[in-house]
């Protein structure tokens, strides 16, 4: 037996109306004519194999097909309603020509259409009540009534339009909302197609239905609406080769789509196992998310009709497959149902892997022609085993990712949040389906400056708490082994040497908000002294650093330099070093100041504990004198020789002289405290040959380095000589 594989070129994954296609002409031959029939996509086409040969699949849709019973009496404009029946318009004349028709093909279809009107006319409605309440109560009687009578296939229409469930009725939004787009109503625009395909004496059905399947030209194309499902067709404004164009339709596209949208059958589930009562369930949809695409925005999200993920696999699958797929069309993510397009996006990689999807198709209903929707692309998602996608469910601890994102969505929050609400999004949106290191530091970059705009303004402090504390592996995840990024994760992990004191408990991100810790919780503070630690602007990187080194000494002098159990220090040791090569390019300019910045402010919420302090290979590189003899003076444990004691200096007079652009003097004194504190300054009359920038100089001072580091610095300003080689030295 041979087996085809036909190439439907007019069945592409985009727009929704080819997706649909593909599924209803898989449909109809599988379930009427080849039981064996199979299907899949490759190159942006559907492949449908099939014992069929291409003449053969032509003659059966044009000779033999039977169409599915579509009707919706419960609509205005169905066709069925006194108000409706106007012999002077295509689409009423539709439902008479099927009424009245003999072909053995339609006979379903008029059984149907007969039962219709017999239990409008037994149940005594005579019009759709104005009222909403009674329009409900008279449709979920009309409903229930229908699908006591209708066959099992106009059922199947019924499944797919509309539901019943304990919260009333529920529409899938494939289908609009219950089988209409506004006043379009696809029931009656079906049977019209349908009278054009089949029993129709004055056209030849071929020709158009060549072109709706493989993408033939076609030398004439019906005046129609098309609904959402095919917005290129939809005509209006520069749509043609003239100014306006008319919204033009293959008769046969139509009936397919409609055919196709039948799969997605809607199938009533339990929102919770605790909760009575029941919501729909629809195959692979969410809630909209406007983000992760350029086609929707944050306020589209209210006007949306939710978004549809239509999945593409590249595996030959039989109907029967096809159909467990699609009732089964649930993503699950941190042991839930995806509620919305991020989550599932987050649920992709283990859904895709577990069925053999390669990839999904994003759409949304999004209103853009007027209050007409259209079923809007929004990007291709691809599947792959993303470990770091799981690196999301650590900001919804305590539900605050959730939190977050209906802050920014209110109708009060600033622009600004708003911006950085859908940044975050976006952000979220990439990482969910990209492990790179880039992605993982866009999604920090993107918590950090909307943290940054939640931490200036008190009114949203009170609506969303600090974020969870991120794990290690979001640090090394995001780790690029750049020098931006290991000066990054050196100021973002600045803290006091003992970081168990509650007085003096000093991480980087309080000078990024307001924080405390009562009952050992971080949380927001609105005290005097916190808001005085917030010192960070996040507009100049050599400025706020500045500004943070100078409060976090100015903090050790009011504290008496005191930390735990009595031990001086000073608060500048953090838990991760920056190696002097990044120091060094620092110092010259060679580093990207906004991407450090952004890195530090995003992983000042992540958290890395003693024992993973990171060991810093060390490169040689040209340093700055002045750097070298001013560093080891703002070591955490004080200064002086190894043999001895430290000694813990005020360095904070070496700051303000920086400050004023004396960065000789500053080196003089710096040598000065230096030996007082037992160190040898043989250099103490040489001043600084390197020209460097003071600002940038003292910001380099807050980075921690590792103590071999700082061994090097005070071996190269304040090597341990002999009394003559000193003296040689400064006779010198």
């Amino acid at each position: 037996m041979t087996i085809y594989n036909h190439v439907l070129h007019g069945c592409a994954p985009v727009p929704l109306a080819g997706y649909l296609k593909a599924f209803g002409v898989f449909r109809l031959v599988a379930e009427q004519v080849d039981p064996a029939a199979a299907g899949f996509w490759r190159d942006e086409r559907f492949i449908l194999r099939t014992v069929l040969a291409e003449d053969e699949l032509v003659r059966f849709f044009v000779d033999e097909f039977k169409p599915t019973p579509v009707v919706a009496p419960w609509n205005n404009g169905s066709g069925f309603w006194p108000k409706d029946n106007k012999d002077n318009k295509a689409e009423f004349k539709a439902i008479k020509a099927i009424r009245t028709s003999n072909d053995p093909r339609l006979s379903a279809y008029n059984d149907a259409i007969r039962i219709c009107e017999r239990i409008i006319c037994t149940r005594g409605f005579s019009e759709i009540p104005k009222d909403e309440k009674r329009r409900r109560q008279m449709k979920a009687a009309l409903i229930g009534a229908l699908r006591a009578s209708l066959s099992e296939e106009a059922c199947r229409w019924l499944d797919g339009a509309l539901a019943l469930t304990a919260d009333g009725l529920r529409f899938p939004p494939i289908l609009g909302t219950g089988g209409n787009d506004g006043r379009l109503d696809f029931s009656n625009n079906f049977m019209r197609h349908v009278t054009e395909i089949i029993g129709n004496e004055t056209r030849e059905p071929r020709e158009s239905l060549i072109c709706s399947l493989f993408y033939a030209p076609c030398a004439h194309l019906e005046k129609g609406a098309v609904g959402q499902f095919y917005p290129g067709q939809a005509g209006g404004l520069n749509a043609g080769v003239g100014f306006e164009a008319d919204s033009r339709i293959n008769p046969w596209d139509f009936v397919f789509t409609i055919e196709g949208a039948l799969v997605f059958a809607a199938a009533a589930a339990r929102r919770h196992a605790a909760d009575g009562k029941a919501a729909l369930a629809f195959p692979f949809t969410t809630l909209t998310v406007g983000a992760g695409s350029g086609a929707a925005a944050i306020p589209d999200e209210a006007g949306s009709r939710n978004e549809f993920w239509a999945p593409l696999w590249s595996r030959a699958t039989h109907l029967e497959e096809m159909l467990l797929l699609m009732s089964e069309g649930r993503a699950v993510v941190d042991g839930g149902s995806a509620r919305n397009g991020l989550d599932f996006a987050r649920a992709v990689g283990q859904l895709g892997v577990a069925r053999g999807i390669h990839a999904f198709q994003r759409y949304g209903f999004l209103e853009r022609a007027g209050k007409a929707y259209f079923a809007t692309p929004l990007g291709r998602v691809r599947v792959r085993e993303n470990p770091c996608s799981s690196l999301i469910s650590e900001l919804d601890r305590g539900g605050w990712l959730s939190r977050a994102r209906k802050i920014v969505r209110d109708k009060n929050a600033p622009s600004s949040l708003r911006a950085g609400g859908r940044s975050l999004d976006e952000a979220l949106f990439r990482l969910a389906g990209d492990g790179s290191t880039e992605a993982v530091q866009q999604a920090l970059i993107a918590v950090g400056a909307l943290m940054a705009k939640v931490g200036r303004r008190p009114r949203l402090r009170k609506d969303l708490p600090p974020p969870p504390r991120l794990s290690r592996k979001w640090v090394r995840a995001a780790d690029d082994e750049s020098h931006e990024y290991a000066l990054a994760a050196a100021l973002a992990s600045l803290t006091s040497l003992n970081g168990k004191s509650e007085s003096f408990r000093l991480p980087f991100r309080r000078h990024l908000a307001p924080l405390d810790w009562p009952k050992g919780r971080e949380s927001w503070s609105d005290t005097t002294e916190s808001r005085a630690l917030v010192v960070w602007g996040g507009r100049s990187l050599i400025r706020d650093m500045g500004l943070v080194l100078k409060r976090r000494l100015i903090k050790a002098r009011g504290h008496g330099f005191v930390g735990d159990d009595n031990q001086a220090e000073l608060p500048l040791h953090g838990w991760r070093s920056a190696s002097l090569a990044a120091v060094a390019a620092f110092l010259a300019g060679r580093t990207d100041d906004t991407r450090i910045g952004a890195l530090a402010v995003g992983l000042a919420w992540t958290t890395v504990s003693q024992a993973e302090r990171s060991s810093v290979i060390e490169c040689e590189d040209a340093l700055p004198f002045a750097y070298a003899a001013l560093k080891p003076l703002f070591a955490p444990e004080g200064v002086g020789p190894a043999t001895e004691q430290k000694k813990l200096l005020d360095p904070l007079v070496l700051v303000r002289l920086i400050e004023a652009g004396r960065v000789a003097d500053a080196v003089t004194c710096a040598q000065a405290m230096a030996r007082g504190a037992g160190l040898s300054a043989p250099y103490a009359r040489r001043a600084p040959a390197q020209a460097l920038n003071p600002a940038r100089l003292a910001a380099a001072l807050v980075f921690p380095i590792a103590p071999k580091a700082r061994e090097r610095l005070v071996a190269c300003a304040y090597p341990n000589l002999t009394r003559n080689e000193e003296n040689d030295d400064n006779a010198a």
